[in-house]
């Protein structure tokens, strides 16, 4: 199976290049530690004043997609036990959080990684927190342009 996609991805790019000139651009992003801190101190403060921990030993995770415009593209959750009230929880604070904009082109993506603990008994008492990690996806285009006759 992996042969026959290698021998198809051979065949396809050698019809591109004999039909036109092929030029990859990598797009970089100039994001620096400034901004990034800056992102995510916005983010560590304003996703926990949404959300509310049930009641219980929980650890969810959560990867949000985001444009640069802080909109959410998609939303995958975890949780460690698996616990619907605890992945509801963390979705309802996400859902509810104004993310910021960051500088980078609109083709890009932005990968936040939230960690979600908490541990709280049925009378309220307990502790919670929340770890945040910040990925900018680099595009890669393939841009063809057709020779001139």
């Amino acid at each position: 199976m992996l042969i026959k996609q290698i021998i198809t991805r051979i065949l396809t790019m050698s019809l591109l290049l004999l039909n036109a000139n092929l030029v990859i651009a990598n797009e970089t992003n100039s994001i620096n530690k400034t901004q990034i801190d800056s992102y995510l101190n916005v983010v560590k403060n304003e996703v926990p004043n949404n959300w509310q921990p049930p009641n219980g030993k929980n650890m969810v995770q959560a990867i949000v997609n985001l444009n640069n415009e802080g909109k959410i593209i998609d939303t995958k959750i975890t949780s460690t036990p698996d616990n619907k009230a605890a992945k509801a929880s963390a979705l309802k604070a996400i859902q509810a959080t104004k993310f910021p904009k960051l500088a980078i082109s609109p083709d890009s993506k932005i990968i936040l990684t939230l960690g979600f603990d908490s541990n709280f008994s049925a009378q309220g008492d307990g502790k919670a927190g929340m770890t945040c990690k910040l990925e900018v996806r680099q595009v890669t285009k393939i841009i063809t342009k057709t020779p001139k006759k």
